[in-house]
C-alpha cells in the first residue's frame, strides 16, 4: 500500500502539513497521528485498528505515552523535543506500543512539528511496525532516503492549492497520474480545471465551494480530465481545507488517483462497461456519418431466466456463468468488434463495419446458438439462452443513445416473441415501445385513481349444474382508453412491478362484495370467491398478514375465501412457498393450484404443499373433443384427453378438488363429467359477470 508523500509535506509550508497528513493518512499501511503540544493525539489515522487493535477515535485525547513501554517512554519525550524543536536534528525513537491485548508491539517512530503563525501547535507522528524485521537505530540520512523512496512509489498525485495566492504546488505523480507534460504545468488552478470534460466541471467546482464554505467534511470527486494528448482519464480527487482562527479557508490541499481503469470496464468479466460502450459507439456514430454506405450495427445480449439461475445456484456459479458468457461471445466477432457488459446479465457488440444486414443477423444466430450450449461451472451443467437485438447503422443515426436504445426494443420484442431468438429493429417497434410506456404511464395513474373494478366468474358443479362460488377478475374501466382487455394490461403490470398493488385491490374488493353476498343470501354462507395471486404478489414478505387483515376487516370467513397460485409461482422458490402456504392454510383459507400442467408440472413437488384444489388449465380443455389436428400438433392433440384424466385420477388420489378452466362447449362439459372432475367454469356457463349480473344470477339460482 502506497504510504504518505512525506517529502512533499517537508517542502509544503508547516501549517499545511497537518492537512497533508489527514488528507494521506488512509493511503498508508503504517500509522499516523498528530499530537498537541501536550502530547495527546488529536487525530488518528485508520492503521490504528491493525498495528495496536484499537480504532481511532478509542485513541484521539488519550496520551500517546501511555501506550509506550515504561522503558522506552525517555525515549519518546526525547524525540518529542527535537521534533517540535526545528533547529534540532529530526529523531527516530524506537518504540514498543502496547496493543488491545496487552502485548508489547515494537515499532518505529519518525516525526515533524506543526506551526501556526510561528508558534508550535504539535507534532505529526509516523509510526511504523517493525516486528518483522530487526529493529536497528537509522540514521537521519537513511531516515530521508526511505521517506523519499515512499513518495516516488505513491501512486497518488498531490496537490497543494494556496486560495491566498491562487498558486498550486502539482507534485510529479500529479503530472503522471493527469497525463500531462511538465511544460504544461504553471502552477495555476488552470491547470487543472481547464482540463476537466465539460460535463464534470461544472458539478466539481459546486462540491469544491460547498466544501470551502463548510458544508461538506471534505472533497471528494471523480470527474475525467484531458490528457496532453486529448483523451480522458478518470481521476479521483480527495481533499481537505485549511482554516484560519476565522473559519476562513487558506489553502485546501489533496491528491489524486487515476480510477479510468474501473471506470471504464466491468470489474467481474474485464469487458467494458456501459459508458465505455457508449463512447466507443459515439465515435463510430461519427466516424460514418460522411459515409452512409458503410454500415455497422449494435447488438443488445440479455440471458433468459438468469434470476432463477442465480437464486437457485447461487451468485458465485451466476458470476462465473456470466464470465463464461462474455468469452463466448468475443469468440463470435472478430478482433475490431466490441463486446461490453451493459451491467447485470445484460451485454452488447458494436459490429464496426459489415458488408450487409445479414451479416449482423448471422452473427446474433452463431451468439444465440453458443450461448444455448450448456456450461459446466465448477460440478454443475448451466443451461442458459439469450435473446437479441440488432440495430443497424442504416437507420440513419446521428445519436450513439438512440441506436442503444433501438437495439434494447428489439431485444425486448425478441423476450416478447418466445426468448431465445434474434430480432432487428423495426421503425414500428419504436411506436409500440411508445404506447407500451403511455399505457404504463395510464396504469400508475389508473392505480392512483382506483379506475379497476372486479367482475365475477361462475364456478359451476358439473355435476349438480349449481353454482358453487365465482372467480373475481380484474377490469380496467379507463375513462380515456374506455375498457383495456386484461390481456394487454396484466402482462404489462406483472412487467413493470404494479401487479401487487392491483392483486390487493381486487382481494379487498372480492373479500367484501362475498360478505355482502353472504348477508344478503342465507343459502349462500358456504359461498367460495377464488382470487388470483401473481407471483409478485405471493413473493411478497407481508402476503399472510395481509390476506389475514383483509379477513378480518370484511368478516369473512376463510373458508369462503379461496386463492389461486400458479406453479411457476412456488417453483420459483419451494422452500420458501411451502412455508407461506402452510402460513396461509393456517389461517383457514383455500388453497388452488392454477394453470396445473403448463408450468414446471413436478408432480413430485404436490405432495410437499398443502393445496385444496387442482385448476386444469384452458389450454387443455380447449383442444378436448378436438379433431383432425395439424401435423405438427398430432400425437400432442391426441394425446390431450389422456393428459385430462390423468390430472383428474391425480388430483382425486390427492382428494384434491378438480376444476377446469375454459369450457367453452357441451361437449367439453360432458367429456370432463366422463372423466370424473368435479367442477368447472367458462363461457359455456357465464361470461364474467358486474356484480349486479352476479347478483340476478344467484337470485335466479340457475342449474347448467
Amino acid at each position: 500500500m502506497a504510504r504518505p508523500n512525506l517529502a512533499v509535506v517537508r517542502r509544503a509550508t508547516n501549517e499545511s502539513r497537518e492537512l497533508w497528513l489527514r488528507v494521506l493518512g488512509e493511503s498508508t499501511s503504517d500509522l499516523v497521528v498528530v499530537l498537541d503540544a501536550a502530547g495527546a493525539v488529536t487525530f488518528a489515522s485508520e492503521a490504528a485498528a491493525a498495528l495496536i487493535g484499537v480504532w481511532p477515535g478509542g485513541l484521539e485525547g488519550a496520551k500517546l505515552s501511555d501506550r509506550v513501554h515504561p522503558d522506552d517512554k525517555e525515549s519518546l519525550e526525547s524525540a518529542l523535543q527535537s521534533w517540535m524543536d526545528p533547529n534540532a536534528e529530526p529523531a527516530v525513537a524506537e518504540l514498543r506500543l502496547s496493543d488491545a491485548e496487552g502485548d508489547w508491539i515494537p515499532t518505529e517512530a519518525t516525526g515533524n512539528d506543526l506551526r501556526a503563525n510561528e508558534h508550535v501547535r504539535g507534532v505529526v507522528v509516523m509510526v511504523r511496525d517493525v516486528s518483522h524485521r530487526e529493529a536497528s537505530s537509522w540514521s537521519l540520512d537513511e531516515s530521508s532516503a526511505r521517506i523519499v523512496r515512499a513518495a516516488r512509489s505513491t501512486s497518488d498525485g498531490l496537490w497543494d492549492w494556496d486560495l491566498t495566492t491562487q498558486h498550486v504546488h502539482y507534485s510529479e505523480k500529479w503530472r503522471e497520474v493527469v497525463g500531462v507534460e511538465p511544460d504544461d504545468v504553471t502552477g495555476k488552478p488552470e491547470d487543472w480545471l481547464d482540463r476537466i470534460h465539460p460535463e464534470d466541471r461544472q458539478p466539481f467546482e459546486s462540491l469544491l465551494a460547498a466544501h470551502l464554505d463548510g458544508h461538506t467534511e471534505a472533497l471528494d470527486h471523480e470527474h475525467r480530465v484531458r490528457t496532453s494528448e486529448g483523451k480522458y482519464r478518470w481521476i479521483l480527487v480527495r481533499g481537505l481545507a485549511l482554516r484560519n482562527e476565522d473559519g476562513v479557508p487558506t489553502r485546501i490541499a489533496g491528491s489524486m488517483l487515476d480510477v479510468s481503469e474501473r471506470k471504464l470496464f466491468d470489474a467481474l468479466t474485464r469487458l467494458p462497461n456501459r459508458g465505455t460502450f457508449k463512447d466507443v459507439l459515439e465515435t463510430t456514430v461519427e466516424r460514418w456519418t460522411d459515409e452512409p454506405e458503410r454500415l455497422f450495427a449494435v447488438m443488445v445480449i440479455d440471458l433468459d431466466r438468469f434470476k432463477v439461475i442465480n437464486d437457485s445456484l447461487g451468485h458465485h456459479v451466476g458470476d462465473r456463468l456470466l464470465t463464461s458468457i462474455a468469452r463466448r461471445i468475443q469468440s463470435c466477432v472478430r478482433p475490431h468488434d466490441t463486446v461490453a457488459r451493459l451491467g447485470g446479465d445484460e451485454f452488447a457488440v458494436l459490429l464496426d463495419g459489415i458488408d450487409v444486414p445479414e451479416d449482423a443477423e448471422r452473427i446474433a444466430h452463431e451468439i444465440k446458438d453458443l450461448l444455448g450450449r450448456p456450461l459446466t461451472v465448477g460440478s454443475t451443467e448451466v443451461y442458459s439462452t439469450a435473446s437479441l437485438g440488432i440495430a443497424l447503422s442504416s437507420k440513419g443515426y446521428i445519436k450513439a443513445g438512440d441506436m442503444l436504445r433501438d437495439a434494447d426494443t428489439a431485444m425486448h420484442r425478441a423476450k416478447d416473441a418466445g426468448r431465445d431468438r434474434a430480432e432487428t429493429f423495426q421503425t414500428n417497434m419504436h411506436i409500440e415501445t411508445l404506447n407500451h410506456f403511455k399505457m404504463e404511464v395510464d396504469l400508475r395513474r389508473a392505480i392512483r385513481r382506483e379506475e379497476f373494478v372486479v367482475h365475477y366468474q361462475p364456478l359451476v358443479d358439473l355435476h349438480s349444474g349449481r353454482l358453487n362460488g365465482f372467480e373475481a377478475l380484474v377490469r380496467w374501466q379507463s375513462p380515456e382508453r374506455g375498457f383495456v382487455s386484461p390481456m394487454d394490461f396484466i402482462p404489462l403490470a406483472e412487467e413493470v412491478g404494479l401487479i401487487a398493488p392491483i392483486d390487493r385491490f381486487v382481494l379487498k374488493a372480492a373479500a367484501s362484495q362475498a360478505r355482502d353476498w353472504q348477508q344478503g343470501h342465507d343459502r349462500l354462507g358456504d359461498l367460495a370467491i377464488c382470487v388470483n395471486v401473481s407471483s409478485k404478489q405471493f413473493s411478497r414478505d407481508d402476503l399472510v398478514e395481509y390476506v389475514a387483515s383483509v379477513l378480518e376487516e370484511c368478516e369473512l370467513d376463510p373458508r369462503c375465501l379461496k386463492l389461486e397460485i400458479t406453479e411457476s409461482a412456488i417453483m420459483q422458490s419451494p422452500e420458501r412457498a411451502a412455508d407461506i402456504l402452510y402460513d396461509l392454510r393456517d389461517l383457514g383459507v383455500r388453497l388452488a393450484l392454477d394453470d396445473f400442467g403448463t408450468g414446471y408440472s413436478s408432480l413430485g413437488h404436490l405432495h410437499r404443499f398443502p393445496f385444496d384444489v387442482l385448476k386444469i388449465d384452458r389450454s387443455f380443455v380447449s383442444r378436448l373433443g378436438v379433431k383432425d389436428e395439424p401435423a405438427r400438433d398430432q400425437g400432442r392433440g391426441s394425446r390431450n384427453p389422456e393428459i385430462v384424466s390423468t390430472i383428474v385420477a391425480l388430483a382425486n388420489a390427492l382428494s384434491l378438488d378438480v376444476v377446469a378452466e375454459g369450457i367453452e362447449t357441451a361437449e367439453h362439459l360432458e367429456l370432463l363429467r366422463a372423466m370424473g372432475c368435479r367442477y368447472g367454469q367458462g363461457w359455456f356457463f357465464s361470461k364474467p359477470l358486474t356484480v349486479e349480473d352476479a347478483e340476478r344470477v344467484m337470485d335466479a339460482d340457475p342449474t347448467w
